[in-house]
């Protein structure tokens, strides 16, 4: 035997002692340098197990530290992984791996993602950051453990001891060390001999002494109530093996705390917390050593998600309100919700491609549901990992419902649908298309179309139960081609390993199941099943593989106890047909069922009522190499039940099977219905059987070349002596198929031809039953409605378990064979009147009843009505025969000229029952009469608002009956609306008309408000309305007008229309600035008060002081003048009209001033200058008679204005032009080269 032995750096030797015993929890350092054993090389990839032993032994002078662990898993998928070890070496048999037989777990990873290799030596990390310690010269005893959905370890077989070594140590395996078992522990590994396949990696450690550097911990910093999480910590060097302990915070008792068992570098918290909780990690070099403390990690609960409207939406950001994904909603409601929440998936949004589950969602119930409405949207996802194969998993929730949502799978050889399973109860997959085209597979496993409860497809492998979950209106489609899902949909509980558990109360209706490759339906162990109404076929498939419709096997697999449990099962109303579209099949059953399956411990007395009723199974193109069986029904207590109590009941009624298609070239069978009892019941010494076989129809005709052809085939006690009573009455077996032998039944073993020699044979069996042709109405498209009315009302009344039909038309008490009932079938086929050219008038309105049935109708009653208006019943006594018709007549209807009526009368309780087709049953049709009176009121109108408009319908002497009941000729309206006017004339026949009146609104003139303006300004009023025509109260004829007087002003506008609006508006003037005069009072020094007398209507005061000094505002003002002389004191006054400025002034003579002068200089010229005339005109005289010369001319007026300032003419002469000056008095102020002459002159017009 060759060893391969991977070596990546020798150890180093170091001379420290050690206590051997004491090393395993001693915290030691190891060397950098780390070897790595492998196995892979000396054996072969061969088979897989759960647990494999070996030794590990240690022949160095120090100690070694485990530092990490390889192997190869068998499969993909979330697997455990844990590693055994026992301080002493395994010497033969090791006996169960638990504590009490030496053994110590020293971790467990939990979930490692398993890398599938059956195939080579390629291995994949197990455990890493080990600190396992072999001390020196010391072999320990290994046992590694990977399960996942069974055995995953892979080894290899057949191996003679071996010893591979590195480093100064060997693994040991083979014979006497290498053992192996299926099971994890404690089931003791007794398979020998057996090569572990793996590597393991260690190192040489030295003593750690003082306190080692603390660590720091991380992890989730919010997680769901009792959820499990994983805490961990930076790791020390390669090999370090410090000595760890898990702490968290007391906050009643305020100290931290140890958590037991928890003494590694990872913290995995199982149970999980309730409330916010710290935690921390101690380290030290020996347990008892001083420690160091990482950091504190709080670890808060997660809140649910608050009740609400949500969306789906991955063209839109992540909100509080829209997810992009669908498992980001999944993870939204990971820590439960709060109130009810609807998922909406956006409507132009997806492909979504994920996996995605729905885990248990705490706050759910049947108040706070969750509903996903996927809105046809699509959800795909390529699987590649065959232990968790779902696109939508729905796992361990209650009350969610996905709605309308597109299940796509994008592989080819993986993929289911929806799983449901884990527990999962009263969820529900509705009005979905699971579209599975991708696949091409034709093996069983991993592929499906939906899948409840499965252990293959259970994400736990926990056989876990589901409970009331409904699966309905979906449609589950695979591809044309060979391949594809195995099953439409599965409820497999067959490996239920779990006492008194099964899945109760599933529902599988409505589904369409397309295009699968083996079976439609298929559920196992399942109680309380409802499968109806289902459509299962493969019309359009090239398949060569068996098909199975429906198949169920009733009863827990492993139920234990000795209780009567009951369960009921139903399969009603099924569609099974067409299993190819090719005639190559190699087995076909349309329906299986197994009661009581594997029921096999010691005392089960489980009690199977099961209920096939109403289905069809037709167009069977089947050309089989085994069999052709309609109904195959294996009862009785199957495989070692001891019951000693149970009693079966199996009820097969009103089942249409039609095997006319057939044409086989096999050796096998075609039977419409096969029943055998007590297959396989070994131990039963009572079981009791009951079965009904009771009002089917059954059809083997056409080219078959099977080996036999059986109309039904029943088996008795197969290997056992139990009770069993068979009741088989009011059926009809039909054959007629010349080209192999054909019998119409066979019983325990003998073969009758007729049913005349079997009913000769066992005269309590197919009392009252036929044997005739059923003349289907249309097998080929699925209506197998019998039209032979020698079946018509010759079933047994069977209403307390079958009281419609597959159609849901209503039984009766004498119903007909079959899955389609023969029923009293009446309806209005035609409306007899009115019909072609009438005038508008009241009419009476006649129908056609016809007789669709194969029953003489002897009375109906007929309902009807007219645009919507329920009318009197109308009872129809006579007699129509079948396809026969009789005229009734309804009553009056009023037919209104150019007003369609709609008739709508159907037909109710035809003699007396419940029509069995009702969707013949309803008339309804327009009409319309042809003509009437030509009443005209005039078109629609519009008029002024205020005026009026009369109304004449015209023909006098007519009766008349307006919208308002007045029944005059002429009507006048004034009111906007709509009127109606109905005349009758004398020979009946009716006119109306119609029309609608309009109010034109009238011009909306708006001259503006009233106003106020001042003297001397205008104010313009615009009428608006461009382009209409105006009239002002003048005879003006303008939009707009312009006036500056006071007084009342009115415009008229009429529009297009001739609507006349008008406004009025008065115009008032502002007051201007008024008072009496100016007072001036004085005092010393050449001070004044000044201030109006009786002012009015002012509202600012600028005074002038006839001095040069500035402008002061004011009501009283005061001034004090430097100079004697005689002023001009200028009052300005501003009232409401902005800018107009009022004037009045006064003169006062200063006389008491500190300064000298006229008041406008201060220089004194005392020459001798003249002023003539004065008063002047037009002009005014200077001579100057001094020896001085003028210079200089200046006039003000009496506010102290600047009129003129011109040159003298000459030293002694100047002529001034005061015809430009307005009459008043003046200063003339005339400069001189020896001073300035100030004067008074006045001007005079």
């Amino acid at each position: 035997m060759m060893h391969n032995l991977q070596v990546k750096k020798g150890c180093r030797t170091l001379n420290v002692a050690f206590v051997t015993a004491f090393l395993l929890l001693t915290s030691v350092f190891v060397g950098r340098a780390q070897t790595t054993i492998t196995t892979t090389g000396s054996f072969t990839n061969d088979t897989t197990l759960s647990t494999v032993t070996f030794n590990f032994q240690n022949t160095n002078s120090y100690a070694v530290v485990i530092t990490g662990l390889d192997g190869i898993m068998a499969d993909y998928g979330q697997n455990y992984v844990a590693l055994w070890y026992k301080t002493s070496a395994i010497n033969g048999s090791p006996g169960a791996i638990d504590v009490s037989n030496g053994w110590t777990m020293y971790t467990s990873s939990g979930n490692v993602s398993g890398i599938a290799n059956i195939s080579n030596n390629t291995t994949q990390p197990f455990l890493t950051g080990m600190n396992l310690v072999i001390p020196a010269n010391t072999t320990y005893g290994l046992a590694v453990v990977a399960t996942g959905s069974g055995a995953m370890l892979r080894c290899g077989l057949g191996s003679p001891a071996f010893s591979i070594g590195g480093g100064g140590c060997n693994v040991i395996s083979g014979s006497n060390s290498g053992y192996a078992s299926n099971n994890p522990p404690p089931a003791a590994p007794n398979f020998s001999p057996v090569a572990w396949l793996g590597k393991i990696t260690f190192a040489q450690v030295v003593a750690c002494t003082g306190t080692p550097a603390a660590a720091t911990i991380s992890g989730p910093l919010n997680v769901c109530s009792n959820a499990l999480f994983t805490l961990t910590s930076t790791p020390y060097p390669a090999g370090t093996t410090i000595s760890y302990q898990w702490q968290k915070y007391n906050s009643v008792t305020l100290v931290w705390e140890d958590i037991a068992s928890e003494t590694s570098n990872t913290y995995n918290c199982v149970s999980g917390i309730t409330a916010a909780t710290q935690f921390r990690l101690k380290t030290s070099c020996t347990p008892s050593g001083t420690p160091s403390y990482s950091n504190t990690l709080t670890v808060s609960i997660g809140g649910g998600l608050p009740g609400g409207v949500y969306t789906i939406n991955n063209n839109a950001q992540s909100s509080a309100t829209n997810f992009v994904s669908f498992s980001a909603a999944a993870a939204a409601m990971r820590c439960g919700i709060t109130g009810a929440v609807t998922l909406n998936v956006d409507p132009n949004s997806g492909p979504y491609t994920e996996q995605v589950a729905f885990n248990n969602i705490p706050g759910t119930s049947n108040v706070n549901k969750i509903r996903i409405n996927g809105r046809n949207r699509i959800l795909q996802y390529a699987n590649v990992d065959n232990t968790n194969p779902g696109i939508l998993n729905i796992l361990g929730t209650r009350y969610i419902t996905v709605d309308s949502l597109t299940i796509r799978s994008l592989s080819t050889s993986i993929g289911i649908g929806a799983v449901i399973s884990d527990t999962a109860k009263y969820d529900s997959l509705t009005h979905c298309f699971v579209d599975m085209r991708s696949l091409n597979v034709t093996s069983s496993a991993y592929t499906a179309g939906v899948s409840l409860s499965n252990y293959y497809y259970n994400s736990s492998f926990d056989y876990s139960s589901t409970e009331n979950c409904y699966i309905g209106h979906n449609y589950i489609l695979g591809g044309t081609g060979i391949g594809g899902p195995y099953y439409g949909i599965i409820d497999d509980y067959y490996y239920n390993n779990q006492q008194y558990q099964t899945d109760s109360g599933n529902v599988m209706d409505y589904n369409t199941i397309e295009n699968f490759v083996y079976g439609g339906i298929l559920t196992s162990g399942d109680n309380g099943t409802s499968i109806c109404y289902n459509d299962i076929h493969r019309t359009n498939k090239a398949s060569t593989s068996y098909f199975m419709g429906i198949r169920v096997y009733s009863g827990d697999y492993n139920n234990n106890s000795s209780a009567l449990s009951l369960n009921k099962i139903k399969i009603v109303g099924n569609r099974i047909h067409d299993p190819s579209n090719q005639s190559s099949n190699t087995g076909f059953m349309g329906i299986y069922v197994l009661t009581d399956w594997y029921n096999g411990l010691n005392n089960n007395n489980e009690q199977s009522n099961i209920l096939i009723a109403n289905n069809a199974i037709y167009n069977v193109n089947s050309s089989s190499s085994s069999y052709v069986y309609g109904i195959y029904c294996i009862g009785g207590n199957n495989y070692n039940n001891n019951s000693t109590t149970d009693w079966d009941t199996t009820k097969i009624y009103h089942n249409t099977i039609d095997l006319s298609m057939v044409n086989s070239t096999t050796a096998g069978n075609t039977v419409g219905i096969y029943y055998i009892n007590d297959y396989y019941n070994g131990n039963t010494n009572n079981d009791d059987e009951a079965l009904f076989i009771r009002n089917n129809i059954v059809t083997v005709t056409g080219n078959n070349t099977s080996n036999a052809a059986f109309g039904f085939l029943y088996t008795d006690n197969y290997l056992n002596n139990s009770n069993y009573e068979i009741y088989p009455q009011r059926n009809n077996f039909y054959l007629n198929n010349p080209a192999t032998t054909q019998y119409y039944g066979s019983y325990n073993g003998v073969n009758y031809n007729t049913m005349a020699a079997f009913q000769l044979a066992n005269p309590t069996m197919e009392v009252g039953s036929l044997s005739v042709n059923p003349q289907y109405t249309s097998p080929a498209t699925g209506d197998l409605t019998p039209l032979n009315y020698a079946l018509y009302g010759n079933g047994l009344n069977v209403l307390a378990d079958v009281s419609t039909d597959i159609l849901g038309r209503q039984r009766s008490s004498a119903p007909t064979p079959g899955a389609f009932e023969i029923t009293t079938d009446a309806g209005v086929s035609a409306l007899a009147s009115p019909l072609g050219i009438y005038c508008s008038s009241i009419k009476m309105v006649s129908v056609v009843l016809h007789n669709y049935g194969m029953l003489n109708v002897t009375n109906t009653q007929v309902q009807w009505t007219l645009n919507g208006v329920a009318q009197p019943t109308v009872a129809f006594t006579g007699n129509i025969a079948p396809n026969g018709n009789a005229t009734v007549n309804l009553g009056n209807g009023l037919f209104l000229p150019n007003t369609p009526v709609t008739i709508k009368a159907w037909t109710y309780m035809p003699n007396g029952q419940t029509d069995g087709i009702p969707t013949n049953d309803t008339l309804t049709i327009t009409t319309q009469s042809s003509t009437s009176v030509p009443v005209d009121i005039g078109p629609d109108d519009s008029i002024c608002t205020g005026n009026t408009l009369t109304l004449n319908a015209g023909y006098p002497g007519s009766n008349y009956v307006w919208d308002n009941n007045s029944t005059a000729q002429t009507r006048t309206i004034q009111n906007a609306g709509t009127y109606y006017v109905m005349l009758t004339a004398y020979d009946g026949c009716i006119g109306v008309d119609t029309m609608k009146l309009y109010l034109r609104p009238l011009p909306v003139v708006d001259l503006g408000p009233d106003v106020e303006i001042c003297e001397g300004t205008t104010y313009t009023f615009d009428a608006g309305h461009p382009g209409a025509t105006y009239m002002w109260d003048n005879g003006v004829t303008t939009q707009t007008r312009t006036v500056d007087t006071a007084g009342d002003y009115e415009a008229q506008v009429t529009d297009g229309f001739g609507c006349t609006g008008v406004d009025n508006v008065s115009v008032g003037m502002k007051d201007i600035p008024l008072i009496d005069g100016i007072n001036a009072t004085h005092a010393d020094s050449g001070l004044y008060t000044f201030y109006p007398l009786n002012p009015r209507y002012i509202i600012n005061y600028v005074w002038n002081f006839g001095d040069g000094t500035p402008e002061v505002s004011g009501y009283m003002v005061q001034h004090q003048y430097a100079h004697n002389g005689i002023y001009t004191v200028t009052l300005k006054m501003e009232g409401e009209c902005t800018g107009l400025i009022v004037a009045k002034s006064r003169t006062v003579d200063v006389f008491n001033a500190s300064g000298e002068g006229t008041g406008i200089s201060n220089t004194k010229f005392n020459g001798d200058i003249s002023l003539y005339p004065n008063p002047a005109k037009n002009t005014l005289q200077i001579d100057n008679k001094s020896d001085a010369k003028m210079k200089r001319v200046a006039v003000y007026n009496t506010l102290g204005q600047l009129i003129i300032d011109q040159a003298a003419d000459n030293a002694q002469h100047h002529q001034l032009n005061t015809s430009i000056l307005s009459s008043g008095l003046y200063s003339i102020r005339i400069e001189t080269d020896k001073g300035i002459a100030v004067q008074k002159f006045e001007v005079m017009k």
